[in-house]
Formats: C-alpha cells, sequence, structure tokens
C-alpha cells in the first residue's frame, strides 16, 4: 500500500505517513471544494489540518458533500460575489451537519467515505421511514413518493444512489409542474443569480449552479429536504 503526506504541508517529525485510502478521501475533498468555488486553487497547510480532521474523525465524504454544497447554494441565492479561500469558511457547515447525524444515532463509528457507515438494515428502514413521514401533505403526489422510498431495499450504499435519483425525479417533476410562465421566471432568476459571479465559474459551471438554484427554490417553496439517509431531521413545530 501506497504512503504520502498531504500536499502543502513539510516533512516534520508531526507530518504522518497517509495511507492510498487517505489520499482518495483528501482527493475527493479537494475536487469538491475547487469544483463548488468555481476557480483552481491550491489547498493550504491550514485546510489540510482540517480535512485530516474531518477524516481522522469518520466524517463521510457524503455528508462533506451535502454540507459544501449547501454552503455554496446559499451563497449563490444571496447573490455574494466574494470568493471562498478556505475549507475553514465550511468548517462550521460541517460540524453541524455531522453533530445532527451523531445526535440522531445515524453514526456507527470512524467509517469513512460516505453511507458505508450505515450498515444496519433496520437503521436504514427507519430512516426511509422518518423521510416518508417528512414529506409534507402539500406535496403533489405525496403518497407515490412514500411509497416509493418505503420500497427502497438494499444496503446503506445502494439505497443513497437510489435516493439521490429519486430526488432529482421529485424535483424535476416539481418544476415541469409549474405553470410555463412562473417556470420560465424561475430559470431566468436562478441564471441571473449565476451571472453575477461573472468570471469566477466557467461556462461549463454555470448551468450546474442555475440548477442547484432552482432546486433551492423549489425545496423551499414545497418545505422538502434533500432525500438522503444522511439528512437531518425535519423541525415541524
Amino acid at each position: 500500500m501506497s504512503h504520502s503526506r498531504p500536499p502543502g504541508e513539510g516533512d516534520g517529525p508531526a507530518t504522518e505517513l497517509l495511507t492510498s485510502a487517505d489520499q482518495e478521501y483528501f482527493r475527493a475533498v479537494e475536487e469538491l471544494f475547487v469544483r463548488l468555488r468555481g476557480a483552481p486553487m491550491l489547498l493550504s497547510p491550514v485546510d489540510w489540518q482540517i480535512a485530516r480532521s474531518w477524516r481522522r474523525r469518520g466524517i463521510p465524504l457524503a455528508v462533506l458533500r451535502e454540507a459544501l454544497e449547501g454552503v455554496f447554494t446559499r451563497r449563490h441565492a444571496r447573490g455574494t460575489t466574494s470568493r471562498v479561500n478556505s475549507l475553514r469558511y465550511c468548517a462550521a457547515a460541517v460540524e453541524k451537519s455531522w453533530r445532527a447525524q451523531l445526535e440522531l444515532g445515524r453514526a456507527a463509528g470512524p467509517e469513512p467515505g460516505g453511507a458505508a457507515a450505515l450498515t444496519n438494515p433496520l437503521a436504514v428502514g427507519e430512516l426511509l421511514e422518518r423521510l416518508a413521514a417528512d414529506l409534507p401533505e402539500t406535496l403533489p403526489e405525496v403518497e407515490r413518493w412514500r411509497a416509493r422510498l418505503r420500497s427502497l431495499e438494499g444496503d446503506a450504499d445502494r439505497v443513497e444512489q437510489a435516493l439521490a435519483g429519486l430526488d432529482a425525479e421529485l424535483l424535476g417533476e416539481l418544476e415541469t409542474g409549474l405553470p410555463g410562465e412562473e417556470r420560465t421566471e424561475l430559470r431566468g432568476a436562478a441564471r441571473s443569480a449565476a451571472a453575477k459571479l461573472g468570471q469566477r465559474l466557467a461556462s461549463r459551471d454555470i448551468d450546474r449552479v442555475v440548477d442547484r438554484l432552482v432546486a433551492a427554490r423549489l425545496r423551499e417553496r414545497w418545505g422538502i429536504q434533500v432525500l438522503s439517509l444522511f439528512a437531518p431531521a425535519m423541525d415541524k413545530t
């Protein structure tokens, strides 16, 4: 098994050797952060320390991905134009997501790498039931979506992949179901918000940002969260 040190760190005694699995984790974090910020950069030694702490604590990549995407989506929605230059900016959101998962008893220990930490079929079933119950009564064809959630089977990885597909399908149906004028207005507002980022985004990334902004608006309108085993329970008070 190959070992190396994180880029940007020295060779002092405090620097630990990394396995290939560690490297894959750090590379995934770096690629996600660079993609979301819309411009290339090298992670600083401080960023590597933050990523290393996430790895040591067994925070799955799925949790990191949802937290970071949420941070950047909210920034885009606000029209914020300043550039995020450190993972430290996203650390609070990651901590919040991870604490929520721990408090709800979804973490099975320091298992790095995504939904693999959820290996108990009963726990997965309970989480699917909670996701189904959290769907609002006002959601079009809510019972059909609840039934589809409850019908999912398999281990956590397989269920999480299926949930990602269902989530995209649900958002697509909600957007398609909007009156034509409202749908056009929604897309136009999202594209205007993305355009404010100007040179910060490569042309290939603009459509992705627009889709995320549209998804955020649809979730807000219907009161739905991301369909994921890692999604926090909705506050119905």
